[in-house]
């Protein structure tokens, strides 16, 4: 008994480490969070750990003590007395601006009769349910007089995308309380030795920027090219969809302070290059679906529902094995919900 009453005790305790109290969610929303008991940490070497029921969210092996970030180390931040999380109200209403900063070489691409760059606005307001979203087209990038350099290998143009941060609520205009998504058809790089980056953004400017031009890997692997290439248009597929709205709700979630999650195959993985970025989910597991929620707010439950009508349109449009995956995950991640409505 004594055995048994320890290891319910560790588990409560496990919990509200990695999700925190989970006290007036409905017993589906709870179970789902639940799943975060199943993960695999470092400092459980040697013990007992947890049956696992479910493929729902798969973890990742051993999450190391540095680097991690739970749900309790992700909500303190708001109580620190700096910026940009001072003063913090969870019930204030958020929004964020996408600025389409460069024309796109998309021909007349659309989804549901939706031009695709609106479409992707319309994605992340799904994904973000509760975030206003305002698609921003009167700044372009050289608004910002960004410091750029030329591709040492491919001689494309590149911007460096740390130079947006501390000008696009300037120049802009817009209030500094708003988050801002930018985005550009040119390359971006992170710093002077890498190559380059799909986007980047910073939760304490508040912005962010990534890029659409250059989702085609041959760019990157010692085929020069020329600047006068970027004119052409590029003819979109199923594949450079879901690029696109990987790395745009990835960096959209930096922006609200979630770190790369070293817990379950999550949207929030980090990565080294963009096979990798590409082949990760497209949704949030438990740990950082827990921190979204809390921000904004949303109906866990609805907001699934509309995430599965808004894929379904992309993959008539757009299909791809990785959208089709998603669906088939947003279909049994509804299942599990409503097989525990009690």
């Amino acid at each position: 008994m004594r055995i048994g009453c320890c290891f319910l005790n560790k588990r409560k305790r496990r919990l509200h480490y990695l999700v925190g109290d989970l006290e007036g969610y409905e017993d589906n929303v709870r179970c789902l969070f639940e799943i975060s008991k199943y993960c695999s940490l470092q400092e459980d070497k040697g013990q007992m750990t947890l049956p696992h029921e479910d493929q729902l969210f798969i973890f990742l092996e051993n999450a190391p003590f540095f680097g991690r970030q739970t749900y309790q180390m992700w909500r303190s931040m708001f109580d620190l007395p700096l910026p940009p999380f001072k003063k913090f109200d969870f019930s204030r209403p958020k929004a964020m601006h996408l600025l389409s900063l460069e024309t796109f070489h998309i021909k007349d691409a659309k989804v549901n009769g939706i031009p695709f760059v609106e479409f992707i606005g319309s994605f992340l307001k799904t994904f973000f349910s509760g975030l206003n979203i305002h698609l921003v087209e009167q700044f372009s990038a050289e608004d910002f007089n960004p410091i750029h350099r030329k591709h040492p290998v491919t001689g494309k143009r590149q911007l460096l995308v740390s130079d947006f941060y501390g000008k696009m609520h300037e120049v802009t205009k817009l209030p500094k309380s708003d988050y801002i998504l930018g985005l550009t058809w040119t390359d971006l790089y992170p710093k002077e030795e890498l190559n380059f980056v799909l986007g980047e953004a910073s939760y304490h400017h508040k912005c962010g920027v990534f890029s659409f031009g250059r989702f085609e890997p041959q760019t990157f692997e010692g085929q020069a090219t020329s600047d006068n290439e970027d004119d052409t248009d590029l003819e979109l597929d199923g594949e450079i969809v879901w690029k696109m709205l990987r790395v745009a709700t990835h960096e959209t979630c930096h922006l609200f302070g979630l770190q790369h999650c070293v817990f379950f195959h999550c949207a929030m993985n980090g990565s080294s290059s963009i096979s990798e970025a590409i082949t990760q989910p497209l949704f949030l597991c438990p740990v950082c679906l827990r921190k979204l929620q809390k921000f904004l707010g949303f109906d866990v439950l609805e907001r699934y529902q509309d995430l599965l009508k808004m894929c379904g349109l992309l993959q008539v449009e757009y299909p791809s094995q990785s959208m089709s995956d998603a669906i088939h995950w947003l279909k049994e991640c509804l299942q599990f919900l409503n097989s525990r409505k009690f």
